[in-house]
């Protein structure tokens, strides 16, 4: 307590010296003066003169206070004051360990995002081709493509990549539909329902253009990476150094 007033508050550490002395002092004559007027009503003390009255006196006021002092002592040594947090200004050395921690944790988000987008592209499914033809097996493939749209959605999660696939997905939405009635009506395959084979276009260009979506992430994310490196080493040189 007495550090923390010195440090932060000088004068009225300053002032608390003072009143501490003072006090003291005080306590000291009171008790000087108690214990010597009680010496001097022993007649035992009393016969050697007042000299051995005031000293007597004296020491039983001394005695009394290291008896005080040390009661003092233990009930704050078995009752101790919870500590105090104190707020220091960040130093220079402080300033630079969190600007590191920073870069390291924007390298660790841009490396898992690529390594995540990596997984996506290498699981995409291989049979989607655009522009959409028909084939015999369509049904299959559209369940495919749904899929893997459906897992990239779920792993991107809330975030603005997520949101910029949700509108590419809706672009390709509306590609697909315009392809299909542009077909003229003698090419379009026979005995199909068209709102099977508008689902079908759907789901195989929207799996194409979630693959162009993703390698342009990673393409985007591994140049970042790259960037990134120059400054890092520095850093680290910086590091050796210190």
């Amino acid at each position: 307590m007495h550090r923390l007033l010195k440090t932060h508050f000088p004068k009225l550490d300053r002032f608390a010296d003072r009143f501490s002395y003072w006090f003291g002092g005080t306590l000291l004559a009171a008790l000087w003066s108690a214990m010597t007027g009680a010496a001097s009503s022993i007649s035992a003390i009393a016969q050697y003169g007042w000299g051995a009255v005031v000293f007597a006196g004296l020491g039983a006021a001394c005695l009394l206070i290291l008896v005080m002092s040390a009661g003092l002592i233990a009930v704050r040594y078995f009752n101790p004051q919870p500590r105090i947090a104190v707020d220091l200004p960040p130093t220079d050395t402080d300033r630079q360990i969190s600007r590191d921690l920073l870069l390291l944790l924007n390298f660790s988000v841009d490396q898992t995002t690529s390594v995540m987008i990596g997984q996506l592209l290498s699981n995409a499914p291989p049979d989607v081709k655009v522009p959409f033809k028909y084939s015999s097996s369509l049904n299959k493939t559209h369940d495919v493509a749904e899929a893997y749209v459906k897992n990239v959605r779920g792993t991107l999660g809330q975030t603005m990549r997520a949101l910029d696939f949700s509108s590419v997905m809706h672009e390709a939405e509306t590609q697909a539909e315009l392809e299909i009635e542009r077909i003229p009506p003698e090419q379009r395959p026979q005995g199909i329902d068209p709102l099977q084979l508008r689902r079908w276009a759907i789901s195989n260009l929207q799996c194409a253009r979630a693959v162009v979506f993703l390698r342009h992430e990673k393409m985007e994310m591994d140049e970042k990476l790259i960037s990134q490196r120059e400054s890092l080493i520095e850093r680290l040189m910086m590091r050796n150094n210190s």
